[in-house]
């Protein structure tokens, strides 16, 4: 059986402005409410939603979170973020049903 469904597309916003993924973010405070909303049709069996921030100096692991999902809205909270340390966060969707149908999204961030 082929399963047939869209290629997965998304975008991360915050209090629904869409990050713009070439600039450095700034976190005020330590941490911050994001969403990953599905613009994509969603596969018929969900997806999953892998969250990791790491330092850019070294990779060091800051956050990291794994969602399971059947919407289009999925919020989540980085937290841990440190002043002054530059991170990327790396936010990666993937169909339950097709493995091979995902999307990633990534994007430095900083805490002021």
């Amino acid at each position: 059986v082929v399963i047939t469904e869209s290629d997965i597309a998304f975008k991360v916003d915050v209090a629904g402005t869409e990050v713009n993924y070439s600039n450095v973010f700034a976190v005020v405070g330590t941490s911050v409410q994001m969403n990953a909303n599905i613009t994509s049709s969603l596969p018929k069996d969900g997806v999953t939603i892998d969250i990791s921030v790491k330092k850019k100096l070294d990779n060091a692991v800051v956050f990291s979170s794994n969602l399971s999902s059947s919407g289009a809205s999925n919020p989540f909270t980085i937290t841990g973020l440190t002043g002054g340390t530059l991170c990327v966060a790396t936010i990666i969707v993937t169909s339950k049903s097709k493995s091979s149908n995902t999307s990633t999204k990534s994007f430095e961030l900083a805490a002021k």
